[in-house]
């Protein structure tokens, strides 16, 4: 946690000085740098080194695409997001499938020391990438012309509390892991009942897993027409309207079939659906508000919800209330499903505004 805060620190800094691809730019470069020095330090301190370096996982790749996703959103419209946005989530899906293929194949030959150094060519595609399109794209016109710095904790808090539907989507996005883990908790003990062999019920979590990733792939490509045709506020609200039908027919049934169906459809639309309304839910918003409320939710909001169920999940296993689990899960999703209508409905009153603005800026031709 204290490595998320650092991140939100630096990210709160830089991204109110300077165009954030050029902060993306830097946050690769200290990326590769971190990597070698701890890398380095296994040799001499082991187990310090592999504390270090599983910090600096969870941590890189959120601070990397946090900041891409910033930059995009400075850059692109509602109308382009909904067909560009699930193409690079299902081009991360692909990196994500290749590395996982390069991992099994090659580690038992190289060795997972060398392997973390074989990332470093990776590393350098991506820095000479953002270093090519930073010197083919202009600073933000937005940077330019508003001048601000953000760099205390309480600031950001600010920008949330000031913001129309922020403060509500921190509230959502909070909500919405908090219900996934409940049910991915819920799965495992009726599975461990079930299957008393553990290399069965690996087998069985592993299928579910490898349906939610094809699945998923899938999903973040026909992504945009699901958009087109429900709208991201009809999407946005759909999503946990349908997973409270999943989860209200395992109550009625109490079929094992029905909470492994609940798993799948909310891990599916969590990777596809729901993330990329998310990130376009940001784009009618101000600079400050896309860049250090968008860190605060996509960096903090889901480490707390992590934090959140342990709590919840120590609190009713103490008070042997561990079959309301479900029923928690339905409540938390009907308040999801609340945030999402009035977070839906205020944004479709900034995206009007948002675009007639645009269209403005576009139409005016210097003279």
């Amino acid at each position: 946690m204290i490595a998320i805060f650092v991140a939100i620190k630096l990210l709160n800094h830089f991204s109110s000085r300077h165009s954030m691809l050029r902060v993306f730019t830097g946050a690769s470069i200290a990326s590769v740098f971190l990597l070698l020095v701890f890398c380095g330090l296994f040799y001499g301190y082991p187990i310090l080194s592999v504390y270090a370096l599983a910090i600096w996982k969870e941590v890189y790749i959120v601070v990397l695409i946090e900041v891409f996703f910033s930059f995009l959103n400075l850059l692109h419209s509602v109308k382009a997001a909904k067909w560009a946005y699930g193409i690079m989530l299902a081009c991360g899906s692909m990196g994500n499938a290749l590395g996982n293929f390069y991992v099994s194949g090659f580690v038992k030959s190289i060795g997972s020391m060398y392997s973390l150094y074989s990332s470093i060519p990776v590393f350098m595609l991506i820095i000479a990438f953002s270093l090519i399109w930073y010197r083919l794209q202009q600073e933000d016109r937005v940077l330019k012309n508003q001048k601000y710095t953000v760099s205390q904790f309480s600031q950001v808090v600010g920008i949330l509390r000031a913001s129309k539907y922020l403060a509500l989507l921190f509230c959502l996005v909070v909500l919405s892991q908090v219900a996934a883990t409940l049910v991915e908790y819920e799965l495992n003990s009726i599975l461990a009942i079930l299957y008393n062999n553990v290399d069965e019920r690996s087998q069985v979590l592993s299928t579910i897993e490898a349906a939610i990733n094809s699945l998923s792939f899938i999903m973040q490509i026909i992504g945009a027409f699901v958009f087109r045709f429900f709208g991201i506020g009809g999407t946005f609200v759909g999503i946990p309207l349908v997973l409270i039908s999943s989860l209200v027919l395992f109550i009625v049934s109490a079929q094992t079939s029905t909470i492994i169906l609940t798993r799948i459809t909310g891990k599916i639309f969590d990777y596809s659906l729901l993330r990329t309304a998310k990130e376009i839910l940001y784009i009618p918003l101000s600079r400050p508000e896309k860049t250090h409320g968008k860190a605060m939710i996509d960096i903090f909001a889901y480490r707390m919800a992590r934090g959140f169920c342990s709590v919840l999940l120590l609190g009713l296993t103490a008070i042997e209330a561990g079959f309301m689990t479900t029923y928690c899960s339905l409540g938390i999703m009907i308040a999801w499903a609340m945030l999402a209508i009035i977070i839906s409905t205020r944004f479709k009153e900034f995206s009007l505004v948002h675009e007639a603005e645009t269209s403005s800026e576009d139409m005016q031709v210097p003279r």
